[in-house]
């Protein structure tokens, strides 16, 4: 046991008698291990049992002792060699098999087992990675159940001239229901292994095709959409075979004026141009040589009311009924040739404006030379003459070093520059990338001589100078006019704010003399609307910018003052400002500062009585330049459904409502959840009311 775990052989023949332990509890513990090595035994005559017993434990044969040693050796032999190979060609019968099994488990196509009544006995994995089904989902199953009911009856008698052994082979087309209900192409071929031992069934390989059935639809729409195409086309298509015309579409028909009868198997030289026959056959038999010709070209054919047409012949070779012809197509340019004729005549006309105007235009090769030059560039630089333009134009033996047209080669885009020349004359150069007519990069140059102009320009530029200097007198006089206004800004705003202080104090003063509740509340609160204004001049003299106020803070203040007012501690009753910076000038600030005084008021006085806790918040932002929402809100007893808080006896909700309507704005509330107000103003500013 000990050698078979660190060598392999190919078969063991044990002794029934040994030592240690008797020939059947080796085999045992050997097949025990998981070892199926071949193993043949030894045994005298007339012990059958040990050989039952043998067979019994995994033994692959026997060999009896006694007779001929030869023939014993033989025959021993002859079992080695059988039982070696009955193991191997097993093992390798059973890798085999794992191999196919693997092979079939990880193919893409699907493969099914359908028993003697056509059950699904079998299913690959594709059913389950392709058609989504979860394992053991179409077994015992009829694969009809599964296919597109438009294709049932079609599947059905494909699938019984496999039961009876008449179908052709050919591949049956259909469409598959996948788990989610759609449908996907596939195509099927079955093979009835019906009585083959280890199948016993039908073999259905069925492949997925979506790919192709959507090619396929795909290229008859093309083909569809080709034959349309040649058909309606407003080319011509002609198809020569032989010097003979196989095929015209309509259009070709009409450019000479006749139907298909009268053209089909006609030579093709009858209905071209006598000019121009020996160039059309030449090209056509050097075309289906395969030989050089142009692929384009244009000719004129000859219409049968003898009318001279104009086409533009675009020839391909190709095969037409298994032999070589040619594909022409026709386009008629019979107007292009008379458009051609005038813009022949367009061109003369432009040469000569070019050669009037007063700008000096020329173009110029890579190699420096001028092909092209109008008579104002002639007239300051001379005839080109075949020259280099340095030659000619400064006198020079190569490229001048203060060129820059030829950076338009290097960049590919237009540029311009400018350059005094020796006699002081300003040329402002214009280049532009240009191509020739054979398609050769050329530059265009148009030159404007700028020495008047740069002369106006310099007296212009004095003349500036001057100027500049008297607009920075006049802006520092200004700014020191500016800084001024300023100041008696500041001063009214804290002049307003030290009046309305007075005013307060001589409330606080009368209030002392008056015993009436009513009076000295409405005197109080009258304070509090007098502050919340003196807030807003405080805030402007002390702000840095003096048309506008930062909301947010002014807000904080004047919370923190009222609650410091109502006696209310923020331990019981809290707050929260949350808004943006909101700078807001003061024709704004002020009456919104009197609204919220008025209600944050209201929510201290009536919204927590007793020891009632709860909380004031305040949120502000900016909608855009002129509009702004503000939110007031607390989570207090609320405002009873009986009083109608848009037409108040009191004068604080009569106030709100009044400055709210003053600022162009909307107001509204929410009595869930204690009192929300939700308010949408516009700045006074922005309507011309307010500085």
């Amino acid at each position: 046991m000990e050698k078979l775990k660190h060598a392999s052989y190919d078969a063991i023949v044990s002794d029934y008698q040994m030592p240690d332990m008797d020939g059947i509890e080796f085999l045992k513990k050997l097949r025990d291990s998981g070892n199926n090595i071949p193993f043949i035994i030894f045994t005298g005559k007339g012990r059958e049992e040990v050989v039952i017993r043998a067979f019994e434990n995994g033994a692959n044969t026997y060999v009896q002792r006694g007779g001929d040693s030869n023939a014993q050796y033989a025959e021993l032999k002859q079992k080695i060699l059988s039982a070696v190979k009955a193991y191997r060609d097993e093992k390798a019968l059973k890798e085999s098999r794992e191999r196919l099994r693997a092979l079939i488990e990880k193919s893409s196509d699907l493969i099914r087992i359908l028993d003697r009544d056509g059950k699904i006995i079998f299913d690959t994995a594709a059913s389950e990675q392709v058609l989504g089904y979860p394992p053991g989902y179409t077994l015992g199953r009829s694969p009809l159940e599964f296919i597109h009911p438009e294709d049932v009856e079609y599947v059905r008698r494909e699938l019984f001239t496999v039961y009876e052994h008449t179908n052709t082979g050919v591949p049956a087309r259909f469409r598959i229901r996948r788990s989610d209900g759609t449908y996907t192409w596939v195509e099927s071929v079955g093979q009835n292994y019906i009585g083959v031992p280890g199948l016993d069934g039908v073999v259905i390989n069925t492949r997925f095709i979506d790919d192709r059935v959507a090619a396929e639809q795909a290229l008859r729409a093309s083909e569809e959409r080709y034959r349309t195409f040649v058909e309606n086309a407003s080319e011509g298509v002609v198809v020569v075979q032989d010097g003979l015309v196989e095929y015209a579409n309509p259009a070709a028909l009409g450019l000479v004026h006749v139907t298909l009868p009268n053209i089909h198997g006609h030579p093709i030289s009858e209905f071209i141009h006598h000019d121009d026959q020996s160039m059309v056959n030449e090209r056509y038999r050097k075309r289906i040589l395969g030989e050089p010709v142009p692929h384009t070209y244009d000719l004129r054919l000859i219409g049968k009311d003898t009318s001279e047409i104009w086409v533009q012949l675009s020839a391909v070779r190709i095969t037409w009924k298994g032999r070589p012809a040619t594909l022409n197509f026709l386009s008629d340019i019979t107007r292009r040739k008379a458009v051609e004729q005038e813009l022949t005549k367009e061109r003369q006309r432009l040469f000569d404006v070019l050669e009037t105007l007063p700008v000096m235009i020329c173009l110029l090769t890579p190699d420096y030379h001028v092909p092209f030059a109008n008579r104002a560039f002639r007239e300051k630089f001379g005839e080109p003459q075949g020259r280099h333009c340095y030659e000619f134009c400064y006198v020079q033996n190569e490229p001048c070093s203060f060129c820059q047209t030829y950076n338009v080669f290097k960049t590919g885009k237009p540029h311009n520059w400018e350059v005094r020349l020796e006699d002081g004359t300003y040329i402002h150069a214009y280049d532009f990338p240009f191509t020739d007519t054979d398609g050769s990069p050329l530059i265009l140059e148009m030159d404007i001589d700028m020495t008047e102009q740069k002369l106006i320009e310099a007296e212009i530029q004095s003349l500036n100078q001057v100027l500049e200097q008297r607009v920075d007198e006049r802006t520092a006089q200004l700014t020191a006019l500016l800084k001024e206004r300023e100041l008696l800004l500041r001063e009214v705003h804290h002049r307003v704010k030290n009046n309305l202080q007075i005013i307060i104090s001589l409330l606080n003063l009368q209030s002392r003399y008056l015993t009436d509740e009513k009076t000295l509340t409405a005197i109080h609160e009258s304070q509090n609307r007098i502050r919340a204004m003196a807030l807003v001049h405080e805030r402007m003299y002390r702000s840095e910018e003096i048309s506008h106020i930062a909301f947010k803070d002014y807000v904080k203040y004047l919370i923190s003052h009222l609650f410091g007012f109502y006696g209310v501690e923020t331990r019981r009753v809290s707050y929260t400002v949350s808004m943006e910076g909101l700078p807001i000038g003061i024709d704004t600030a002020i009456p919104l500062g009197l609204i919220m005084t008025e209600l944050v008021s209201n929510s201290l006085k009536y919204a927590f009585p007793g020891s009632k806790k709860g909380t004031i918040s305040l949120e502000g932002s900016a909608l855009d330049d002129h509009t702004y929402r503000f939110i007031v809100k607390d989570n207090g007893v609320g405002i009873p459904e009986e009083i109608d808080w848009r037409n108040p006896d009191s004068l604080g909700l009569r106030l709100v409502n009044s400055l709210v309507t003053q600022l162009n704005g909307t107001i509204e509330l929410d009595r869930t959840d204690g009192t929300t107000f939700t308010m949408m103003v516009h700045s006074k500013e922005r309507n011309g009311k307010g500085g």
